[in-house]
């Protein structure tokens, strides 16, 4: 499995993706406390309960963040989720946020292939990717086109297992 890897951001500057740990949380609960303030349709955070559910996700799931010299400046959190309707378990993202002055460089793109590649390796895991794109509406086509293999199903991206194209 890809513990970590690196690219290099449109300032020259090294982001690593990496596994996320525990000594993480209190940078992602930043990261989430920008993402969630900054948006109108959350209701207030309770911060000891955006600080469990972080923690326990780091313990249970499979949290990947975007490290630019030692700051998290992304993260993804993929957790198994089964539908009511289905015995089969796919894996699906907590959270996906990436810094707004990192947006638009690829970093969420590689916190999302980080995340395929994991799934990948666990044998070709479904994976559902939840989005949230604000009022920009036309985000969402133009980011799916960049993932082969996934198709969009208002406001998640499916794989079906492999990466194959879906029956439908």
């Amino acid at each position: 499995m890809v513990r970590a890897f690196s690219f290099m951001g449109d300032q020259k500057k090294v982001i690593r993706i990496r596994l996320g740990k525990q000594s993480d949380a209190v940078a992602i609960y930043r990261l989430l406390e920008e993402a969630y303030s900054n948006s109108v349709d959350y209701s207030p955070i309770d911060e000891n309960r955006l600080m469990c559910w972080i923690t326990r996700t780091i313990a249970e799931g499979e949290v990947w963040v975007a490290d630019l010299s030692g700051r998290v400046i992304g993260s993804i959190a993929l957790v198994d989720f089964q539908f009511p309707w289905s015995e089969r378990v796919v894996l699906t993202n907590s959270w996906l946020y990436v810094l707004k002055n990192f947006k638009a460089r690829g970093t969420g793109r590689k916190l999302i292939e980080a995340v395929v590649k994991s799934a990948d390796d666990k044998g070709g895991a479904p994976l559902v990717i939840g989005t949230h794109s604000g009022s920009d509406a036309d985000w969402k086509d133009e980011f799916i086109g960049r993932f082969d293999g996934m198709v969009y199903l208002g406001g998640s991206f499916f794989r079906p297992p492999y990466g194959g194209a879906s029956d439908g």
